[in-house]
């Protein structure tokens, strides 16, 4: 999501990888991803910006999931 939110379009990912990767990204809106990148660029260091990253992508995968 942060990716997305800062612009990025294009993704590296392995072959293996693609199916899930296009599905997490059709799952997400780019107005979503725009209001992730925000918060993360308000926040004060690192190891906040990864917790919350990684707490975002927990609710995203279970709700892609279920």
């Amino acid at each position: 999501q942060l990716l997305l939110g800062l612009g990025l379009r294009q993704l590296s990912v392995p072959a293996a990888a693609i199916p899930e990767i296009k599905q997490v990204v059709r799952s997400v809106s780019v107005a979503d991803c725009q209001a992730v990148a925000a918060r993360a660029l308000e926040m004060n260091s690192a190891r906040e910006v990864k917790a919350f990253l990684r707490d975002q992508m927990r609710r995203l995968l279970a709700e892609t999931v279920a």
